[in-house]
């Protein structure tokens, strides 16, 4: 899969990984002082799409009369570090796509001509799922966002998911080939998306500090010098990232508060 393009579309993607992650790092919640395991329900109480799915439910439950707390830290020292990187992107996969599409296009199509990027939306085998403390008995369906890239020529298509951790998967696998990625999903109900009809169902699905935090995010995809960042050792990028990320939503957001808390 390491054809030079493909390094280049991984190197951009990354980049913007990193200004999502970023972000997530600045999110505040209230402190989450369990997540308990629930025992997996009963088949009747399956989604359509994954009848019986060997996946196990976690429930969070935050205290509200606590101090906010940012990123992984609002979690437990006792959680397990995949459960702290599902928890700060739970819900957060149409966001990440929508907030950030017009500029990984326009990145990569800069550098890659007649590169594609559409939304791809899936009905994920997740290995575990998160529900809200006051839900029903019913696992929520594991339905799903991430960018569908697809290479000019014969050069492959590829998926790129930003919040895969939120069920259950190492972020290692944030990128793949489309190919290795319907095999991690077991090759489920999925679709890549018409753009409008997408953004038109997500109407009123986030809130006006989201859609804030959505703006200032994609004026800094377009103020980052792109050129420099490629150039720079993988380390001092994050570095930078992770600065410019946190001034410039604190300027308007500090501290941030998570929509989903």
């Amino acid at each position: 899969m390491a054809t030079l393009a493909v390094r280049v579309v991984e190197q951009i993607a990354s980049i913007h990984q990193s200004i999502f992650r970023a972000y997530e790092e600045n999110v505040s919640s209230y402190p989450i002082v369990s997540v308990e395991l629930v025992a997996q329900p009963e088949p009747d109480h399956q989604v359509e799409h994954v009848a019986n799915p060997p996946f196990v439910v976690f429930k969070p439950t935050w205290d509200y009369d606590g101090e906010p707390v940012a990123g992984k830290h609002a979690c437990q020292a006792d959680v397990p570090e995949s459960v702290k990187s599902g928890l700060i992107v739970w819900n957060e996969c149409d966001f990440a796509v929508q907030t950030f599409l017009p500029s990984l296009r326009k990145q990569l199509s800069s550098s890659l001509p007649g590169t594609r990027v559409q939304w791809f939306h899936a009905v994920i085998a997740p290995v575990f799922v998160f529900r809200q403390a006051d839900a029903g008995a019913d696992v929520p369906d594991p339905a799903h966002s991430a960018f569908h890239i697809t290479l000019p020529g014969n050069g492959g298509e590829y998926i790129v998911d930003f919040t895969i951790g939120q069920y259950g998967y190492g972020m290692e696998r944030w990128f793949l080939s489309f190919e290795e990625y319907k095999a991690m999903i077991r090759d489920r109900l999925w679709y890549i998306c018409d753009d409008e009809g997408r953004g038109e169902s997500l109407q009123g699905a986030f809130d006006d500090k989201h859609l804030s935090v959505q703006r200032i995010i994609r004026e800094l995809c377009d103020e980052f010098d792109w050129d420099t960042l490629k150039q720079m050792a993988e380390s001092d990028r994050i570095a930078l990232i992770n600065e410019m990320t946190s001034r410039a939503l604190c300027e308007e957001h500090c501290p941030m508060e998570h929509a989903y808390a």
